[in-house]
């Protein structure tokens, strides 16, 4: 079975249990509403078990065991206590002292969790010569010196890199810290908006209905073709942007324009640390006029070259990105165009039929052609692309079959809980899903 194929029949399960189910139950009822639905815990199941099976090799299913070890061991990264707190700010403004005392924010047991994880999935492959087109595949083979790819193998002299068994963990274990949480987040608010702003959903419904009349399915070829759910994608970025915080070292000196008139430059030398408030751009009225009201058309094709050059970066911007960037794109085209296929075809038979086509948009196997794949930047790019196309397909399939209503729980305007690491609505988001029949 093919990592995209795991991926739609984890989507297919989900549309089942959470879709399918409420279709019924919304049809069967008097309004055709289903009950309340908790986005948040929802969405942090999908994204937790995508990323089990593309980056880890897993088949978790956390829609049908709720408690797995994967599940609880990944929420728990993110629940810092105030000793981690405390160990995060030393490692981040005194990174050198964090070194020298050996200081670990994570628990010791989180880590061997993921430390055994890896080890034990890559020494069982090359014991038994198994190859699965994931990431742990790709570590492998760049551990060995090699990437193969259709057009010529990539020699280790081309990577002139030594990779040890604990390089080798960090990047699944970035991969996963880096995806989990800001995929879910950016498809909870995602649904939160479309709930409190009911024309901006019909303008995303034509569009992907339109899509589905004319083509059929939603296949990797043609999801370029939803434009505006580009723009509501890109909309809940710049409002509610993951990245709430870009760090970077300067290299050279620099001396900053003063900030207003009458004010002091300020200069910069080698070593400096540069903290930059994402929010605080994406939310400048000199940037984005009514910075608060969530317009998907600011992103259009006729309006997007008002944006300023380096005033939308939701996941940073340059060579250090964020490696979920085109991860969360890929989730999200992906779980919406599967909920659409899914819908007709799997509520007959109970089975989830994939079609080649479809598998290649839930999770097209990237090729390691280039040893960028195995750099920062490179792993960067593709996990963007997965992330932002496993959003679109969820949304797509989505919108098809119901409205997103508000419901008794939703809040209105979205406010934010305050947290350490990442971004909630006040109170969580729930809506109520009505059938489109």
């Amino acid at each position: 079975m093919t990592v995209a194929d795991e991926c739609g029949y984890f989507i297919g399960y989900f549309y089942y249990r959470y879709i399918a189910q409420n279709k019924s139950r919304a049809i069967a009822s008097p309004d055709h509403v289903s009950e309340d639905l908790d986005v948040c815990d929802l969405m942090h199941r999908y994204t937790n078990d995508v990323i089990a099976s593309c980056a880890f090799g897993c088949q978790v299913n956390s829609v049908k065991d709720k408690e797995n070890e994967f599940y609880r061991t990944g929420q728990s990264l993110f629940e810092l206590s105030t000793l981690q707190r405390t160990k995060l700010i030393l490692a981040m403004y005194f990174p050198s002292i964090a070194k020298s005392f050996g200081l670990k924010v994570f628990e010791e047991k989180d880590l061997s969790f993921f430390q055994n994880l890896v080890k034990d999935t890559m020494e069982y492959r090359e014991k038994n010569k198994i190859e699965r087109p994931d990431m742990i595949q790709l570590l492998i083979q760049a551990s060995n010196g090699s990437l193969k790819s259709d057009e010529a193998d990539i020699k280790t002299e081309k990577i002139k890199r030594e990779w040890s068994q604990q390089d080798l963990v960090a990047q699944v274990f970035v991969f996963f810290i880096a995806g989990f949480e800001t995929s879910a987040t950016t498809l909870s608010l995602t649904f939160h908006e479309l709930a409190v702003n009911p024309l901006v959903q019909e303008k995303l419904y034509a569009e992907i209905k339109t899509l589905h009349d004319t083509k059929g399915k939603l296949l990797y070829d043609n999801i370029n073709e939803l434009k505006y759910l580009d723009c509501v994608i890109n909309e809940t970025l710049r409002k509610w942007s993951p990245a709430l915080i870009m760090d970077r070292v300067c290299t050279k000196p620099y001396e900053l324009p003063p900030p207003r008139e009458g004010g002091k430059p300020t200069k910069l030398n080698p070593g400096d640390f540069v903290y930059n408030m994402v929010n605080s751009i994406h939310l400048d009225r000199k940037h984005y006029p009514e910075p608060d009201v969530y317009k998907p058309e600011r992103f259009s094709e006729e309006n997007k070259h008002e944006i300023k050059p380096f005033t939308f970066m939701p996941f940073g911007i340059g060579p250090r990105t964020c490696i979920d960037d085109t991860q969360s794109e890929l989730r999200a085209t992906t779980s919406l165009s599967l909920l659409t296929y899914s819908a007709g075809a799997a509520t007959q038979s109970g089975s989830w039929p994939l079609t080649q086509e479809i598998a290649r948009v839930v999770c097209p196997v990237p090729s390691p052609a280039s040893p960028s794949l195995v750099a920062p930047a490179g792993l960067a790019l593709q996990r963007t692309r997965f992330a932002m196309l496993e959003i679109k397909v969820l949304l797509y399939n989505l919108m098809l079959n119901f409205k997103i209503l508000k419901c008794e729980k939703t809040t209105d305007p979205i406010v934010l809980k305050p947290h350490e690491l990442n971004i909630f609505a006040q109170g969580g988001t729930w809506v109520k899903l009505e059938a489109r029949t």
